[in-house]
């Protein structure tokens, strides 16, 4: 994925030109330290985002199948970019918030809850689509963890089954099998 790409993605969600623009710095960091490694299953940028102990200026959010990564200028308003992560599985709820100067986004987990404002930008209707595109996106990346685990699941369950089968037919011996039971369920 290039810059010119990511972009693209996100005018899907009514974000002008020069928000991105904007928003250079960390959308450029998000393609050189996330989009190069993870696939990308959606993106926004906002104003300052704040978590319980820590904030970011300017920002760009990435959501992944297995996290999602917060980029910003530092708290100064340097050209320093600082990054916080989430891993997927510990978002336990997403809302939206109407205000008068901007909307905001929060992300809510057991131990916090990180506030994105200015998404959208009061661009009608922007903020929703963002809303409804970040909440599809952690649902899908849940999805995808929990087939993945049910396919690790199975795949050691047929695994026993194929030492089974060996051990009554008198290929490999109890103890054999016994250690091979205790590697495949981590005991």
């Amino acid at each position: 994925m290039n810059y010119q790409e990511l972009t693209s993605f996100l005018r899907e969600t009514n974000t002008s030109p020069y928000i991105i623009e904007r928003h250079r710095l960390p959308v450029n960091y998000m393609l050189n330290n996330v989009a190069n490694t993870e696939d990308i299953l959606f993106c926004f940028v906002c104003g300052p985002i704040y978590g319980s102990d820590w904030s970011l200026g300017l920002s760009a959010v990435v959501i992944t199948p297995t996290k999602v990564v917060f980029a910003g200028t530092t708290s100064d308003f340097n050209n320093a970019i600082s990054e916080r992560t989430l891993d997927v599985e510990k978002v336990e709820s997403i809302s939206l918030h109407k205000g008068f100067l901007c909307d905001d986004l929060r992300i809510i987990t057991a131990g916090q809850t990180i506030k994105c404002n200015y998404v959208g930008n009061k661009v009608p209707n922007c903020c929703d689509a963002i809303f409804a595109r970040v909440k599809a996106a952690v649902d899908k990346a849940k999805q995808m963890k929990t087939s993945e685990k049910t396919n690790n699941a199975v795949s050691v369950a047929d695994e026993l089954k194929k030492f089974k089968e060996l051990l009554d037919m008198g290929i490999i011996t109890q103890e054999e099998f016994d250690a091979k039971k205790k590697h495949l369920l981590g005991l």
